[in-house]
């Protein structure tokens, strides 16, 4: 704190207020990275320009904080944003392009907007595998965020065939033991069981009421895999 107000108004001061964002958010402490990210966006637009690298960095990661925060609007404006000055300013393919449409899909995900997440993921992954090929790992990730979405929509069979394929790749890239590899297995496991729980068999009538309870069951199973696929095996546990 005292290092930041001790520096003059330029770069430094941007650099280290971008820093502590970064180290509060690392500590979970989103809430009070916010004003360090908010300030050192504005720093960075009046000193580089608004489409400075280091300027459209903070704009994204502005973006994912207040998406982190629940603060949705706010969020979708910067990352709509961000992601316009990308292609104006790298080209449409270009890696930081990419992540910052990938982050807007999670954003709309977040939003339940599930069909529009899923059209930028399919976009995205078509261009990362046309640019950087099918094992580059940012490739692997947009595949498998976008497995998690055709998980929301309840696509079963499309998710587990995804998360199949990023699973061979992880396993060859990162090795069968890697924490990442090891979460992609869950997730195939995951949409595997919804898969074949989540339709009524057709030999059968089933009251919609019933249905409906099923439908709702898988929703729940979904977002509650999900979100502990996320949070386990971390430390390889």
């Amino acid at each position: 704190m005292q290092r930041i107000a001790a520096c003059e108004d330029g770069t430094e001061k941007t650099t280290l207020q971008h820093k502590m964002g970064v180290l509060l958010c690392d500590m979970d402490q989103h809430r009070d990275a916010l004003p360090f990210f908010a300030q050192a966006f504005k720093s960075r637009q009046r000193v580089l320009g608004h489409t400075h690298a280091d300027t459209m960095d903070s704009m994204h990661q502005l973006g994912v904080l207040y998406k982190q925060l629940g603060d949705f609007e706010n969020a979708e404006t910067l990352l709509n944003q961000n992601l316009e000055e990308y292609q104006m300013v790298l080209g449409p393919q270009a890696r930081e392009t990419l992540k910052c449409e990938r982050s807007l899909a999670v954003l709309y995900s977040c939003e339940g907007k599930f069909q529009e997440s899923e059209k930028c993921l399919l976009h995205c992954v078509k261009c990362q595998r046309e640019a950087y090929g099918q094992y580059d790992l940012d490739t692997i990730e947009s595949e498998l965020t976008l497995g998690e979405v055709l998980g929301h929509e309840r696509k079963f069979a499309e998710a587990e065939q995804i998360f199949t394929k990023c699973l061979v790749k992880q396993e060859r890239l990162l090795g069968e033991g890697h924490g990442d590899t090891r979460r992609t297995r869950i997730k195939i496991g995951t949409a595997e069981f919804l898969r074949s729980h989540s339709a009524p068999s057709s030999r059968h009538s089933v009251p919609s009421s019933t249905a409906t309870t099923r439908t709702s069951s898988a929703d729940s199973a979904w977002t509650s895999g999900s979100s502990a696929i996320s949070h386990t095996l971390a430390d390889g546990n």
